[in-house]
């Protein structure tokens, strides 16, 4: 796994990854959700290193190393924060968006469509 590749990909807004730790593979498709919003981290985009990205690997190898598990990095565009969070892939729209709103989180990835989707406007998938 090239954490500088990983580090350099969040310089574009709204630009990320998420990847298994344990074989260096991206998904291709479904919708990325960060459950453990204990692990977040958030740095601003010009104070975020590579070494930043190693410690966050570290600290996390607990749950990164379990099955279904994908390490998450995401520019937000709006105030250029970089989150990085521990995550799993649902394939199915409403499930992610269920999921999303059990752990309080504001938005999921859609890794086929490549942005990030705002769960409070995705009201009319996914109503709880």
């Amino acid at each position: 796994m090239d954490t500088k590749a990983l580090t350099d990909s969040l310089w574009d807004k709204d630009g990320g990854f998420s990847i298994d730790v344990k074989t260096g593979h991206s998904p291709k498709s479904g919708f990325m959700v960060s459950i453990y919003p204990e692990r977040e981290q958030k740095s601003h985009i010009l104070s975020f290193t590579q070494h930043d990205l190693n410690q966050y690997i570290v600290a996390n190898l607990d749950i990164l190393l379990q099955n279904g598990a994908f390490l998450g990095g995401w520019h937000d565009p709006a105030d250029d924060t970089v989150y990085l969070d521990v995550s799993v892939k649902s394939d199915n729209l409403v499930d992610a968006v269920l999921l999303a709103r059990k752990h309080d989180q504001q938005a999921i990835y859609d890794v086929a469509g490549g942005i990030s989707l705002n769960v409070a406007e995705r009201v009319n998938y996914a109503t709880v």
